[in-house]
């Protein structure tokens, strides 16, 4: 492996005849490309890298939200962040292996781990093409549960592959709220989270798993 002090044109990235540019820890690096074959990976070894490529896959869309909710932890003393912490958690618990070909199993799904008592999600009915009404149980108030918590949506969908968040879209009092569904989304099945916030942010509920089967 050969340093370059200055870089080349502000360094190098790519491969260069049989040199590979490379960046660790902010130097320009060139080392020697392997003329090593692959080797090929036995059925268990690619079933292994199939699981972590789904889950990561997964996960990447969710990084935002369990960056926000998801409480830090320190294993052999270091931090894991939400993101590992939630991999960790799908590849343990979150798959099913079927013909060989992992899938992941949404209701698993945790977004958010707190101690905030969740307000129990009742009823999700959808108003038309792409609103939905959202009612909760608001009787629950405690020392730790309190009448202006706030509740946060996570929607996905399966078949675009793609999610949203809606943050502190109504209050633990109010007892319902309404959204609007993405308008590209036409999938009859959608994914959703509710997670509750204290206002000043400084505590969560663990998330609740909804499906909402949406009219044709």
């Amino acid at each position: 492996m050969a340093e370059l002090k200055d870089g080349i044109l502000g360094g190098v990235s790519g491969k260069i005849g049989n040199l590979v540019g490379v960046k660790w820890r902010g130097r320009d690096l060139l080392r020697i490309k392997s003329n090593r074959p692959p080797r090929k990976a036995s059925p268990l070894q690619q079933l292994q890298q199939d699981k972590l490529r789904l889950v990561s896959s997964f996960v990447s869309k969710m990084r935002n939200v369990v960056t926000l909710y998801y409480p830090e932890a320190i294993v052999n003393n270091k931090k894991i962040t939400g993101r590992e912490q939630l991999i960790s958690l799908l590849m343990k618990q979150g798959l099913e292996v079927i013909d060989q070909v992992p899938h992941l199993v949404i209701e698993r799904v945790l977004l958010a781990i707190g101690t905030l008592p969740a307000a129990t999600v009742e009823v999700l009915q959808q108003q038309d093409n792409n609103s939905l009404l959202i009612t909760w149980d608001s009787a629950l108030v405690n020392i730790l549960a309190h009448n202006e918590d706030e509740l946060t949506l996570v929607l996905y969908d399966d078949v675009c592959d793609a999610s949203t968040i809606y943050l502190n879209i109504g209050k633990r009092q109010e007892g319902q709220c309404q959204i609007q569904l993405p308008s590209t989304w036409e999938n009859k099945r959608i994914h959703l989270w509710s997670i509750w916030v204290s206002t000043a942010n400084k505590r969560n509920s663990s998330s609740q798993y909804h499906l909402l089967m949406r009219e044709a």
